[in-house]
């Protein structure tokens, strides 16, 4: 009680495990979210067994975003990765009964091993959302995250989100590990369709989603899904 009100600023925390009962009484598909901070990554344990306690089945572990409060006490409040994954992964281990696990906000080469875990807006196709102060809808997003030489010979570049900036400005990037997997010496791509329009002079690469348009007496599109190669290869 004494985290959940120094993280909220309220005196909730009986109010909130009551509303968590009621939802489970009544079947309600409840999924708690458990923001990861300096305040509370070492009971993180405990929290999620008191979940367990509580009947909640889906338990997200969401590292914090810096911004708001977060970002004006940095270190005050936001943990680095190698001090937070072993946490998480002693979490991931227990084989809690019944419970799901998921993650959200970390780079993938955090959390290689877990990478059926991840779980954010996007991944769930929530592709727009609105807060309830907010009168319209808003494309959803990773927030503001960028990555860095180290990602680019990553082989989880694609499909992972980054890092938040500000963590990076403030820590750096030194615990960031790459993931260096052997790669093929060619990739296949699918013909999808035919595209009405001029003959291409030349092989085009199309945008970055790996596809190209080739020359013909007509002009199709073409794809690959290989994981083997990242985007910046493919753009060299």
């Amino acid at each position: 009680p004494r985290i959940q009100e120094l993280l909220t600023g309220t005196n909730s925390f009986e109010q909130v495990s009551a509303g968590i009962r009621n939802c489970v009484k009544y079947n309600l598909d409840v999924k708690v979210n458990i923001t990861l901070t300096r305040q509370n990554v070492s009971s993180l344990m405990p929290t999620v067994k008191l979940l367990q306690r509580l009947g909640v089945k889906c338990v997200k572990i969401s590292f914090v975003e810096p911004k708001g409060r977060a970002r004006r006490n940095f270190t005050e409040f936001v943990p680095k990765f190698t001090e937070v994954i072993p946490l998480i992964e002693r979490v991931l281990n227990t084989g809690l009964s019944g419970m799901v696990i998921t993650l959200d906000g970390f780079p993938y080469c955090q959390i290689r091993k877990y990478l059926e875990h991840t779980d954010d807006l996007q991944a769930e196709q929530i592709l727009y959302m609105s807060e309830a102060d907010e009168a319209v809808y808003y494309p959803t997003d990773y927030g503001a995250r960028e990555k860095t030489d180290k990602c680019m010979i990553c082989s989880l570049a694609d499909k992972c989100p980054g890092v938040y900036s500000y963590y990076l400005r403030a820590y750096g990037d030194n615990e960031l590990t790459p993931v260096r997997q052997l790669v093929s010496n060619s990739m296949l791509f699918e013909r999808i369709g035919r595209i009405k329009g001029d003959i291409c002079e030349k092989l085009v690469r199309s945008d970055e989603n790996r596809s190209l348009v080739l020359k013909g007496k007509a002009n199709y599109l073409y794809r690959t899904n290989t994981t083997d190669f990242n985007i910046q290869i493919i753009r060299n």
